[in-house]
């Protein structure tokens, strides 16, 4: 059931109402009235939001990486999910979190490489039945971590590169299941970084991987 209200169409969800999402190419150039007047919805991000800056490296990585899996049949999730992407394969849906760092930082650095990234567990989960965070123990929700890399312009593919890991496979890498990051070195003792015309081959490597570990596991 949905109503029409200010600033979009408002959606009845399990006894709550939640805004539907409102996509920036749908309304980016609309002319805004009142004391906007003479704005657009992209003139005020614009205002606001520096694309090449820390905060939007994040965003920007999961869309990159979303739209070169997009062969997978991969699915973006929104920003108040526990993982970034989810990709079909066979009977099981595989969750993906994307983990990014750059070489370009917004403030000067001495390091040509990043160092680390972090993969932090995490002690929440959107539960879209009751609209709502929930809490659970600390764990890592997606089944793989993408770690992209980028050295040069936001928007040339040349830029990124990324290494893709189980998450079994990371936290056997860490000091402690809570630790918060991982350093650079520690990721390439048995991973590589690949090119993005890479990826998809690389990821679809590591599903299968899953598929075959939890195949093993039932049949113990």
């Amino acid at each position: 059931m949905s109503s029409s209200a200010a600033g979009g169409t408002l959606i009845s969800s399990g006894g709550a109402t939640i805004a539907k999402p409102l996509r920036l190419d749908s309304v980016y150039n609309t002319p805004l009235s009142g004391v906007l007047e003479g704005r657009t919805p992209l003139d005020l991000l614009s205002d606001v939001l520096d694309l090449g800056e820390n905060i939007t490296a994040g965003l920007l990585a999961q869309a990159i990486i979303g739209h070169v899996l997009r062969g997978l049949g991969t699915k973006l999730m929104s920003t108040y999910h526990s993982w970034d992407l989810e990709i079909p394969h066979g009977a099981s849906t595989v969750r993906v979190e994307i983990k990014t760092c750059s070489t370009t930082q917004a403030w000067r650095t001495a390091s040509a490489e990043p160092k680390a990234w972090g993969c932090g567990p995490i002690a929440s989960v959107w539960d879209a039945e009751h609209v709502a965070f929930v809490r659970r123990p600390q764990h890592r929700p997606a089944h793989l971590y993408i770690f992209v890399r980028r050295d040069g312009d936001v928007f040339d593919a040349a830029s990124y590169t990324a290494l893709t890991i189980s998450t079994t496979e990371l936290e056997a890498l860490l000091d402690s299941p809570s630790r918060k990051e991982i350093s650079r070195a520690r990721l390439l003792r048995d991973h590589s970084f690949v090119s993005l015309n890479e990826l998809p081959a690389v990821v679809t490597t590591a599903m299968g991987r899953l598929a075959r570990e939890a195949a093993a596991s039932v049949g113990l």
